[in-house]
């Protein structure tokens, strides 16, 4: 959820759409950044010459579709591609990527790889480039304060690296939480299907529901609506 806000917030402040389209055609932005990775590494990846591979033979690599070998190599890719997607928007640098890939993901990598990433990522989303020099701008004086789009919440004291993660973690943490307050409005609606119901937990993007047997079908139809 977190990078399609982030994809949604560089389209809509128009620092670029590439995220955005990706997004809409379906594409898997982990994929699609492995298989960018795997193309650097075409030399040496035991996935041969990736440079007349599409994503969608890459996709099917991740999905097994290939034998365990090419799915085993391809999801070392898209491990890798998760750390840079997740990493870099919040405004992380080549060092401070080696520890969060290692702790989040379990993957070492060299300073060398890091920079690489680095540049494989920006080169991948030209928008984020973009993005940075604005949150940059805000952050040249010291700390600032940032106003959540949408949910117009205020967050003080914000450097550099909060600005760049809390125009889109901030965001999905609005959302998920106006979300389950419109959900808990209609546990006490007699004319819902949710009345009775109540919330077992709130995970991440997730609300897991507990709701009368009877009422199993609507009232899963009803949250998702």
């Amino acid at each position: 959820i977190e990078l399609v806000c982030l994809a949604y917030f560089l389209e809509d402040e128009g620092f670029g759409q590439e995220m955005a389209d990706r997004i809409r055609s379906g594409t898997d932005l982990h994929c699609d950044m492995g298989m960018r990775i795997a193309e650097a590494d075409r030399h040496d990846s035991p996935l041969g010459d990736w440079t007349t591979w599409t994503y969608d033979i890459f996709a099917s690599c991740v999905a097994g579709a290939h034998g365990p070998v090419w799915k085993k190599t391809a999801k070392e890719y898209r491990t890798l591609a998760k750390a840079a997607n997740f990493g870099f928007p919040g405004g992380l640098g080549a060092g401070t990527l080696i520890d969060f890939a290692h702790t989040s993901y379990g993957v070492v990598l060299t300073t060398e790889r890091a920079y690489q990433l680095r540049s494989l990522y920006r080169e991948n989303n030209p928008a984020i480039v973009r993005y940075f020099e604005w949150v940059g701008e805000l952050a040249s004086d010291g700390d600032f304060t940032m106003i959540q789009k949408h949910s117009g919440r205020y967050r003080g004291g914000v450097s550099f690296c909060n600005g760049c993660n809390t125009t889109f973690q901030g965001m999905a943490a609005d959302g998920i939480k106006e979300a389950s307050w419109l959900v808990r409005k209609e546990f006490y609606n007699k004319d819902s299907a949710l009345f009775g119901s109540r919330t077992w937990l709130l995970l991440h993007d997730e609300l897991l529901l507990e709701v009368p047997a009877y009422r199993l079908h609507t009232a899963a139809m009803r949250a998702s609506a």
